[in-house]
C-alpha cells in the first residue's frame, strides 16, 4: 500500500518558526538550518505526520500570506509558474525550489492552515519578485497603501471563502483529500466551508482553543476577527496567557515545543476524522 503523504500549506506557526528560540537568544541569532531541522521533527505538522506514519511536503513559510499559499498551490497542482524557478520573497528563508517532489500521489492529503487576512502578496514588475506584506509591519509603499486604503477584513474573508470552495472542488476532482484550519484568528466565513476543522467551543482557530483548553475565558469571537496578527502582550490577552504558561515564546509569539505538542494533540483527532484514517 502506498504510504500517506501530507502536504502542508500555512504560515510560521505551521512551519515551526522560532522553535529553537531558547531563553535569552535573540530571534536574529537563530540558526535557520537548526530551526528547520528541529521543526521537521517537533513542529505540530511533523508530529501529526509521524503519528499517521506519513511523509510530509512542507510548503508553509514564515510570514506567509494566504495569497502566497494560494500561489504555491497553483504552482504545484496547476503548473502556473513564473519562468524563474525561485519563489521570491523579501525574506531569504522563504526562497524555495521544489525539491524534486512534484508528483501528486494517490495517498496525498492536503492540510491547509489559513493565516491572518491582513497579509498580502504583490508582484513587483521591475524586480520580478513577490513582496509578501504583513500589515502590522509593512515594508513597501504598496503594502502601506493597501493596508490603509484598500484592506477590509470582511471582504478578505469573503474572498478566502470563495477560494476555499474552489480548491475543495479542485481537490475533489483530483481525488485528493484536504482539510482547512484557521490558525490564530477565527474567521466568520459567509458560506459553509466543507472540510473546515471545527471545535466544539464555537471558535475555529487553534490559538483560541489552546487558551480555552487551558482554562482561559474567551471574549466574543468578533474580538479576534480583525487582528493583523497575534499582537504582543499585553495587547492581546490570549497571547499573554499562552506566553505565561510556556506555550508561546515571549519574543515572537510562535509556539514553543510544548505548544506544538499541544497543537498536535488537538489536531490529530480532527485529521483522523476528516481524512477517515
Amino acid at each position: 500500500m502506498t504510504q500517506l503523504k501530507f502536504v502542508y500549506f500555512g504560515c510560521s506557526w505551521t512551519y515551526g518558526k522560532c522553535i529553537n528560540l531558547y531563553n535569552n537568544l535573540s530571534p536574529t541569532d537563530i540558526n535557520l538550518d537548526e530551526e528547520r531541522l528541529l521543526a521537521d521533527q517537533k513542529a505540530y505538522r511533523s508530529v501529526i505526520a509521524e503519528h499517521f506514519n506519513a511523509r510530509q511536503l512542507n510548503l508553509s513559510r514564515p510570514g506567509s500570506s494566504n495569497d502566497r499559499q494560494f500561489r504555491y498551490a497553483s504552482e504545484r497542482y496547476i503548473g502556473v509558474q513564473r519562468p524563474n524557478p525561485f519563489y521570491r520573497s523579501v525574506t531569504p528563508e522563504s526562497k524555495i525550489v521544489w525539491s524534486g517532489d512534484n508528483t501528486v500521489e494517490p495517498q496525498e492529503h492536503v492540510l491547509w492552515f489559513i493565516t491572518s487576512s491582513a497579509r498580502k502578496e504583490f508582484y513587483h514588475a521591475e524586480s520580478k519578485e513577490y513582496h509578501n506584506e504583513v500589515f502590522a509591519s509593512v515594508k513597501h509603499t504598496i503594502g502601506k497603501l493597501y493596508s490603509t486604503e484598500y484592506y477590509d477584513h470582511e471582504y478578505e474573508v469573503e474572498r478566502l471563502a470563495q477560494q476555499m470552495i474552489l480548491w475543495n472542488e479542485f481537490f475533489k476532482n483530483k481525488n485528493i483529500k484536504n482539510i482547512w484550519v484557521d490558525t490564530f484568528n477565527h474567521h466568520n466565513y459567509p458560506i459553509h466551508i466543507p472540510n473546515l476543522v471545527r471545535f466544539e467551543s464555537g471558535y475555529n482557530d487553534l490559538m483560541t482553543n489552546m487558551c480555552l483548553q487551558l482554562g482561559y475565558t474567551a471574549d466574543p469571537i468578533d474580538n479576534y476577527k480583525n487582528e493583523f496578527n497575534p499582537s504582543l502582550p499585553p495587547d492581546n490577552s490570549r497571547s499573554k496567557y499562552l506566553v505565561d504558561l510556556g506555550y508561546l515564546n515571549p519574543r515572537t509569539l510562535h509556539p514553543t515545543i510544548k505548544g506544538h505538542e499541544m497543537l498536535a494533540e488537538m489536531l490529530i483527532p480532527k485529521v483522523k476524522l476528516l481524512f477517515n484514517l
